[in-house]
């Protein structure tokens, strides 16, 4: 597991590598947060700003939950795109992956 915790309070860019194959489990309170690249279990959570994950191929998942308190949903790869309040989407599939991912307040973007 790892852990990053204090430092600077203002214009932080924090890069993790991590094998290809990976299940991530992911908590950030605010800011901009990225995931590509990455083929395997997903869950995310990002109170405050805007959160992008590329999924890669939409089959490859059995489950995916996204939602955002308030803000935008952009899954294009799903067929889905929602804005304004408490929104989500729900997808079954026969893929081997699980993705979840929330958004506080900000914008959810799945490609």
């Amino acid at each position: 597991m790892l852990q990053i915790t204090g430092g600077p309070r203002n214009d932080v860019t924090v890069t993790v590598q991590v094998p290809k194959e990976s299940n991530l489990v992911v908590r950030v309170f605010a800011g901009d947060l990225e995931i590509r690249n990455v083929v395997g279990d997903k869950d995310v959570e990002l109170n405050f700003g805007s959160l992008r994950i590329g999924v890669g191929d939409a089959t490859g998942y059995s489950s995916v939950k996204a939602s955002v308190s308030s803000g935008e949903i952009d899954a294009k790869p799903f067929g889905e795109s929602h804005g304004g309040l408490f929104r989500s989407l729900e997808k079954s599939g026969t893929g081997k992956y699980k993705l979840r991912a929330y958004v506080g307040a900000g914008q959810l973007t799945l490609n």
